[in-house]
């Protein structure tokens, strides 16, 4: 018989979430589930733990089997649509949605996951009415107001920040997401210093995060003084590039009328700058960021 009871166990395990120690809650686990494998409460921290570890599979697996004894577990189902979005399982997780706020018509937290689902299907109309509806139960729910600071940056397109970003930074500025969402302004205002220190700090919380570290990366490769001759086509992407290719050939066009030679060589300086613009960046992430 264990010393602990597995509600003991449960809030051990919650404490260690909490600090994002999850090599340790999941030992900790281990020894629970030993002595209560069949505790719902357990069950549910351990698919969180894979979830929180990458590793959905048995996350899902172990969800659906908590699903198939208690079909209406509450956490259970938030897990699941959690995992149905992480793969991308649109229609099932938007029929879950559904059925869960049925079941808590007022959950503005419910609002905003399904919101998501149908940012990912690029339904923005419905995405703006889920998430405003949640914000309608819920002002301050961190969910809808990321939905909604998401879709003002897609119709937007300006990097201007909305009322709901500016809300979500007061309301939950430790929020890893609100960093994101300031990074994507930051970017889309062309402050890409800014964006960078930030993206620096979010790294330094979360140094074995691969993905704020590729974050990092992109932003050393485009604030290096070598991709300065790159900002218009960093700022304007493809139509900073058409642009230069058009002034390219009627400036040389124009050149050539007066000086052959002069228009020979500044077609060689403009082909020279697409080769820099196309083989320079990856270059420079390969051997110089790698050192």
């Amino acid at each position: 018989m264990s010393e602990y009871t597995a509600d003991e166990f449960a809030e051990q395990v919650g404490a260690l979430l909490e600090r994002k120690r999850t090599k340790m809650a999941r030992t900790v686990l281990n020894n629970a589930l030993k002595a209560y494998p069949d505790s719902t409460q357990l069950l549910l921290q351990a698919a969180y733990v894979d979830y929180l570890d990458d590793n959905n599979e048995q996350a899902l697996a172990t969800t659906k089997s908590i699903l198939a004894r208690d079909p209406d577990h509450y956490g259970a189902k938030q897990l699941m649509l959690d995992l149905l979005i992480e793969a991308n399982k649109l229609v099932d997780a938007e029929l879950l949605a559904i059925d869960m706020l049925r079941d808590s018509p007022e959950d503005a937290h419910l609002y905003g996951r399904y919101a998501h689902v149908m940012l990912r299907a690029l339904n923005l109309d419905k995405a703006i009415a889920l998430a405003n509806e949640g914000l309608r139960y819920e002002p301050e729910d961190g969910e809808c107001l990321a939905a909604r600071t998401m879709c003002d940056f897609i119709l937007n397109g300006n990097g201007q920040a909305g009322p709901a970003l500016q809300r979500l930074l007061i309301e939950h500025p430790q929020s890893i997401r609100t960093l994101y969402l300031v990074v994507i302004a930051l970017e889309q205002q062309g402050r890409n210093r800014q964006a960078q220190e930030l993206a620096r700090e979010m790294l330094r919380a979360q140094p074995n995060d691969q993905a704020l570290a590729e974050l990092v990366q992109h932003f050393e490769t485009r604030t290096h003084w070598s991709m300065l001759p790159l900002v218009p086509l960093q700022k304007y992407g493809w139509g900073g590039s058409f642009a230069i290719w058009i002034a390219g050939i009627v400036s040389v066009r124009v050149v050539r009328q007066y000086s052959p030679d002069a228009a020979l060589t500044l077609s060689f300086v403009i082909l020279a700058y697409v080769i820099y613009s196309w083989v320079w960046p990856p270059l420079f992430r390969k051997f110089i960021l790698k050192e």
